[in-house]
């Protein structure tokens, strides 16, 4: 027996991502559903081998867990990517939801990340999706690394593309280009041979991994200082140009000609 606990966004999926293979299961909400359908569902799952599937928020999880199913013979199973629980194993998927279903092509493809296991299928049965395997204290990294070039890039994206709309730049031209730089990344990534396992503890690691996330064109990667120092001062007043001096004190901090020339004329 199957249950979906949630009315989120990765709930919803979820439950479509089950319809469409047709995968017998339950899906209960506070919004649609009562506490007493919950404790039925719950006594059903106990008599037979189940998943609870805790798609709802961080805080969530472990209250929701020690209220309704500790002590109980259910498998309960969680998705964040950030948070560990002795009790309760992890399958985080690596996928942006939104309000619009995938085909069921693209749910076949979504990469899980899970803890707490050696096998997807021990909490997904059914499922035949890509997976990873990660400790409990990589898992904060791990979700970092997923905001970072996840979230925050969103941020800087549309940054970008609203500010060149203003200036009578349509969303297409930006989207064009900017397909195009997420295209070439993965043709150079291609090419890049995978870093140690230590990136946080070696000072070595840590500036091989830099280099290899230099962009592949621009003018930090040609060191341009003057493109540079005229960019930030035209930022001066923007709340991003802390942002952009950041990203340029990451690259440019060695002790080189090229950065103290930085270093003097920014």
């Amino acid at each position: 027996m199957k249950i979906i606990i949630g009315s989120g966004r990765l709930a919803r999926h979820l439950n479509h991502y089950f319809n469409l293979l047709d995968i017998s299961h339950h899906w209960w909400n506070r919004r649609t559903s009562t506490l007493e359908n919950l404790d039925f569902l719950l006594n059903e799952a106990s008599n037979q081998e189940s998943q609870v599937y805790l798609a709802i928020s961080d805080s969530a999880i472990y209250p929701f867990f020690e209220k309704h199913l500790k002590g109980k013979k259910i498998q309960a199973v969680h998705f964040s990517g950030l948070l560990s629980f002795p009790e309760i194993p992890s399958a985080h998927p690596l996928m942006s939801f939104g309000n619009t279903f995938f085909d069921l092509s693209v749910y076949e493809k979504i990469h899980f990340t899970i803890s707490g296991v050696t096998q997807l299928s021990e909490l997904l049965p059914g499922l035949k999706n890509p997976y990873s395997i990660i400790s409990a204290e990589n898992k904060a990294y791990y979700h970092s690394l997923c905001v970072l070039g996840g979230n925050f890039s969103q941020v800087l994206i549309k940054k970008m593309v609203l500010e060149l709309e203003a200036l009578q730049i349509p969303k297409q031209a930006s989207e064009l280009y900017l397909n195009q730089i997420i295209k070439n990344t993965f043709i150079e990534l291609e090419h890049v041979k995978m870093i140690p396992k230590d990136i946080q503890r070696s000072k070595e690691s840590r500036e091989s991994l830099l280099q290899k996330c230099l962009p592949s064109s621009g003018p930090l990667v040609r060191k341009d200082l003057q493109t540079l120092k005229t960019h930030l001062e035209v930022l001066a007043a923007d709340p991003f140009s802390s942002v952009y001096k950041s990203i340029l004190d990451l690259f440019l901090t060695s002790k080189s000609k090229e950065t103290n020339s930085y270093e003097n004329n920014i």
